[in-house]
C-alpha cells in the first residue's frame, strides 16, 4: 500500500489517499504514477522513487456520492462521500 498527499492548490486543503499494488485494484496507483510521468516498463510493471512523484501537478476528478450507514442509535444516515474517480497529467 501507498499513501499520497493531494493538495488542492486553490483552496489550500490536503487529503491523504492510499493506492495498492495489488492486481485488479491497481489502476488508481497506476494512474498516480502515468499523471506523475512514470512509464510502466514492457513487462507492465512500474518502477519509481518517492522523487518521482513528489511535487507533482496532476488532476483528479473527483465524484461525491450518497453513503447510507447506520449510527450507533440504530439510525440510518446518509453523507456525501468524496471519491477520486480519475487521476491524469495537469495541462497547462
Amino acid at each position: 500500500m501507498f499513501k499520497f498527499t493531494f493538495t488542492d492548490t486553490e483552496f489550500k486543503q490536503e487529503e491523504e489517499v492510499y493506492a495498492v499494488a495489488i492486481p485488479k485494484k491497481r489502476w488508481f496507483l497506476k494512474q498516480i504514477l502515468s499523471a506523475c510521468g512514470v512509464s510502466a516498463g514492457q513487462d507492465g510493471v512500474y518502477e519509481w522513487d518517492i522523487p518521482d512523484v513528489m511535487n507533482k501537478l496532476i488532476v483528479g476528478r473527483v465524484e461525491h456520492e450518497e453513503q447510507e450507514w447506520i449510527n450507533r442509535n440504530n439510525e440510518t444516515i446518509i453523507t456525501k462521500q468524496a471519491k477520486i474517480r480519475e487521476v491524469k497529467a495537469l495541462e497547462v
